[in-house]
Parts: C-alpha cells; structure tokens; sequence
C-alpha cells in the first residue's frame, strides 16, 4: 500500500518556462522536488514545492521536505530537496536512523533561489534511549550552485553508548548556507550506566570544503567485580562565517574493589581559511584494590577563534592492604599560540595487612586561550600492617612538556608525592620541560627521590619547572624519616639541569 505522502510527492515536481507569448527575449527554466521517506511506529512526512514571478519580473522558487519517525526500537528518516531557476540551482540531502527502547528522528530541508539570492537550511534531530546498546547515525549534505560555480555542504555523525542500566543517545543540529555565508549548530551527548562496564563515544563533521568542524570522543570504563561504571561525552560547535566556537566534554567513573579501568580520548578541530585550531586529550587510569576504589575522569576541551583551551583532570582512590593506582593523561595543542604536548602520570603501589591503608592519585593537566600550559602530579599513600608483617610504599609521578617554537611561552610542571606507614617507603618525582623559539631549544629537568626504611616512615617529593617568557626556575624537594626500635634508615636526593641548545 502507498503512503499518502506519495501522492503529494507526484504534485511537487514541477518544470515551468516562464516568458512572454507577445515579447520573448529569454527564458527562464524552473524545476522542484521534494522527497520524504520515514520508517517507525508512527510516522510524519510532508513534502511541498512553489514557484513564481513577482511584480518585479524576479523569477523564483522554494521547495521544503520533512519527516518525523517515533518507534520502540528503530525510526529513521530519508528525505531530500533541489530546485533551479534558469543557471542556479540548489539541492539537499538528509539521512538520520536511531535504534534505542525509545528512538526519535526528524529531519528537515528547505531550499530556495529568488533572483541571485540563494539558500539551503538543513535540520536533524534524533534521540534514543534505553537499555543497552543505543545508536544515531546521521549523514546529510547539499549545495549551491550559481552559474556554473559550486559550494557543497556536508554532515556526518555517529553517536552511540551502551550501559546495562541505561544509556542515551542524542544529537540536534541545523546549518544554514547562502552563497556568502554559512552557519552551523550542533549538539551531541552519548551516556551510559552500566554494571561492570558502561561506554560513550560520538563522532561529528558539519560544515564545507574550506569552513568546518570536527568533534569526536570515547569514554569506556570496566571493573572486573561489576562494580558501577559512568561514561558520558558531549559535543557542541556553532560557526557564524569565519567565527568557531567548539567545545567536547568528558566524564566518566567508575566505583567497585578489585580491579578497574577507564579510558578516555577527545579531538576537536577547527578548519577555516582564517584560522585553524586543534585540541586533542587522553586519559588512561588503572586501579586495584582489595576492598574499595575508585576513579574519575573529567575534562573539557575547545577552539574559539583559534585559540585552543583544554583541561583534563584524572583522579583515583583506593582505600584496603593491597592497592594499586596508575594514571596518565595528557594534551596536544595545534593553535595560532604553539604545537605543544604535554603529559602527566602517578603511579602509587601500597602492600600491607591492614585495610585502613589507603592510595590517591591525581594528575590535572591544562592548557588556556592565553598560550599556558600546566601539569600537576600529585600522589599520596599510608600502608600499614598488622602483627607484624611487612608493609611497603612506593609512590612515582613524572611527565614531560614538549612546545615548539611559539608567540607565548608560559609553562608549569609540578610534581609532588607523599607518603608513609609501618613500613618502608619511598617516593620519586621527575619531570621534563623542552620549549624553544626559532633557533634555540630549552631543556629543563628536574627528579628527586626519596627512600625510608624502618617500623615507621614517612616520605616527601616534590619537583616543579616554571618556564615565563625568558625566566625558568627549576625547583627541588625531598625529605625522608624514619623510627624504629631497632635500626632505621632514611636518605634523599636530587639533580636538576637546564639548559639550551642552538639547532
């Protein structure tokens, strides 16, 4: 059986030459169709087409197609438009599926050319929800095409998240595009609750050949013990012209004993003629305890006019005798300011008897607008134990900074590990900082360690590198101590170098 739309379908394709019966000096050809295609419990579709001369003799047309597809399990939407009047045309294309419990699409395009003015409005929404696994998959485009010259629109995104409590997928965004100018919004958000695992990601391209944007993401987390897992990513972009604005987040967590892991990566990326600017993130966090952990993860990162900001902080804590904590992260910029890397990572290992003992590590990672980057890896740990037993301690944070030659040097590497307990312990920090401009490359390095042993002890790290403009301050820190009824030991050292080296 046909759906009703389709008899509307047969009355927008039109092809009209409009002229004078008495004086002919040219003719102006005109053409429209709309299409909509939609599949799903319920569904909507619309499809219209006009033409016309006004009383200025300016010939033109619009044509406009949309559908809208709910359903328990999967709707999606297909639906296109074109049109021309005489050497200028337009066209557009949608496409959009969700797969969910409860799954939501909609589409919409419009298309007209009145005289040279010429424009393209596309639109997508799409939802879907439940438990499990949830899906968008959205991919669109058009152009415009005056007088033999043409511009081409595009979009493609993939969103999904899966979690055994629950998860969401959703997307909303439109671009409007003329001959002269162009703008874009988008929003994207994929999140998941899951026992034992739970997982987020999205990937989005929207724009033109020479002014577009790029947003994609992954949060996946697993605990061994069916301990609860978080993921969620969001993307958001807007382009007015020459002017971006992206931003992606990241959150994640996970809650439980034994072991757990999360892994977590971002790209966004700005592309036009004026400026480019890119900000990739990381973060991979591991943690084992024999009673109870857990570990965080969030993080933003953007372009705005060029300037990249970035900020990810990754976070871990673990509270029995045996616990285990290992955390990196980091950030790659591409802006107008520098290309720089920066990496942080913790690591803090305690064994003992006694299920007070406890672990936390952070490591916080950032770059701002201004050209800043910073670094700090802090670790902490108390192992302990019981009638006698051994216990140990040992703590271990380190990174690099790596800026190529740049307008704003401004950088910080701090590092700092305490730690102690019924036992012997030991600490060490140890950063690298490499930034130059033009010919010259600075290396600053800076490590410490610190070791104790003894019934009990306590250790303390710290190690940080400024580098501001033409000033660079390395600074060093340990201390160790010890008791015990018997022997007991306690020692620290340290080493420091900067230097520069012409290439």
């Amino acid at each position: 059986m046909k759906h009703p739309f389709q008899l509307l379908i047969l009355l927008c394709g039109f092809e009209v030459i409009i002229g004078s019966v008495f004086r002919i000096k040219r003719q102006i050809a005109v053409n429209t169709n709309a299409d909509t295609n939609g599949v799903g419990d319920l569904v909507d579709t619309d499809a219209s087409a006009h033409h016309y001369k006004n009383v200025d003799g300016v010939v033109g047309m619009n044509v406009t197609s949309n559908g809208h597809s709910k359903a328990n399990g999967s709707s999606s939407v297909i639906n296109s438009v074109d049109g021309s009047v005489g050497s200028q045309s337009v066209s557009g294309q949608n496409n959009i599926k969700s797969i969910g419990d409860e799954s939501n699409s909609f589409s919409d395009i419009f298309a007209a050319v009145e005289g040279e003015q010429k424009t393209l409005q596309s639109m997508h929404e799409g939802k879907a929800s439940g438990k499990g696994e949830t899906f968008l998959n959205v991919n669109g485009g058009g152009s415009i095409n005056s007088h033999g010259e043409t511009k081409n629109l595009f979009k493609t995104g993939k969103i999904g998240a899966t979690g055994s409590l629950g998860s969401q997928s959703q997307l909303m965004s439109s671009e409007t595009l003329t001959w002269d100018s162009l703008m874009t919004k988008l929003a994207a958000a994929a999140v998941a609750e899951g026992s034992g695992n739970a997982q987020a990601n999205l990937d989005l391209v929207q724009g033109t050949d020479d002014n577009n944007l790029m947003i994609s993401g992954l949060v996946s987390g697993n605990n061994v013990n069916g301990g609860i897992v978080n993921a969620q990513v969001n993307g958001n972009g807007n382009v007015d012209g020459e002017q971006h604005d992206i931003s992606s987040n990241m959150n994640g967590e996970i809650v439980g004993k034994l072991n757990s892991t999360l892994i977590a990566a971002s790209d966004v990326k700005s592309n036009n003629t004026s400026a480019e600017g890119k900000v990739k993130a990381f973060a991979n966090i591991n943690s084992y305890s024999d009673k109870n952990s857990s570990i965080n993860l969030d993080s933003e990162t953007g372009v705005e006019g060029g300037n990249g900001n970035g900020h990810i902080v990754a976070k871990g804590s673990a509270e029995g005798a045996e616990n285990d904590l290992l955390i990196n992260n980091g950030l790659k910029i591409g802006d107008q300011h520098r290309q720089s890397v920066a990496i942080g990572s913790g690591q803090v290992h305690g064994s003992g008897s006694d299920q007070s003992s406890n672990a936390k590590q952070t490591v916080d990672t950032s770059y701002s607008e201004n050209g800043e980057m910073n670094v700090l890896s802090k670790g902490e740990g108390l192992s302990k134990s019981n009638d006698g037993k051994n216990s140990s301690l040992i703590l271990n944070v380190s990174g690099n900074i790596m800026n190529q030659p740049d307008l704003i040097n401004n950088s910080t590497f701090c590092l700092q590990a305490f730690g102690g307990g019924k036992g012997p312990s030991a600490a060490e920090t140890n950063a690298e900082l490499t930034f130059g401009s033009h010919s010259i490359s600075n290396n600053g390095t800076v490590y410490g360690r610190v070791e104790a042993f003894g019934d009990n002890t306590k250790v303390e790290s710290h190690s940080s590198i400024t580098e501001n403009g033409e000033a660079h301050i390395l600074s060093n820190f340990q201390r160790a101590s010890s008791s015990s009824a018997g022997s007991s030991s306690a020692s620290a050292s340290n080493s420091g170098h900067l230097y520069k080296k012409k290439r």
